[in-house]
């Protein structure tokens, strides 16, 4: 809608990019007032990390892939639930990851033939 209302003449792509980039300040400032108005209702229950990863890395095949980047999660089984907001957790994860697919670069270095990988290892040493 803003770019909408800009003159012919402002509309630039540095323009454009500015717009996104104040967006994305604005989204992230209200993503963050909605998480910490969550919570302390957030109900404190017994959660399988495993699953919400995997759950996580299924969000974010797409982008993975559009980027080039495989994907490897490593979780053990058997391992106890934790106590916690599974909602919670699952926001946290997603953000750790999408964080990491932004900070890789857009093409590949020449240097590297392997590829870019995005990976997450969950297990517990103490469990056999």
């Amino acid at each position: 809608q803003l770019w909408g209302r800009m003159p012919e003449t402002a509309k630039t792509n540095e323009s454009m990019e500015a717009v996104i980039q104040a967006v994305d300040r604005l989204n992230n400032i209200l993503s963050r007032l909605l998480y910490f108005s969550r919570v302390d209702r957030a109900e404190r229950q017994s959660v399988d990390v495993n699953q919400i990863l995997e759950a996580t890395f299924t969000l974010l095949e797409a982008q993975a892939s559009e980027q080039q980047v495989a994907l490897d999660l490593q979780l053990q089984s058997g391992l106890p639930p934790v106590l916690g907001s599974g909602e919670a957790l699952r926001q946290v994860f997603l953000n750790l990851a999408t964080n990491a697919l932004q900070a890789m670069p857009d093409s590949l270095s020449s240097r590297r033939t392997s590829g870019r990988n995005l990976s997450i290892r969950y297990w517990n040493r103490s469990i056999s």
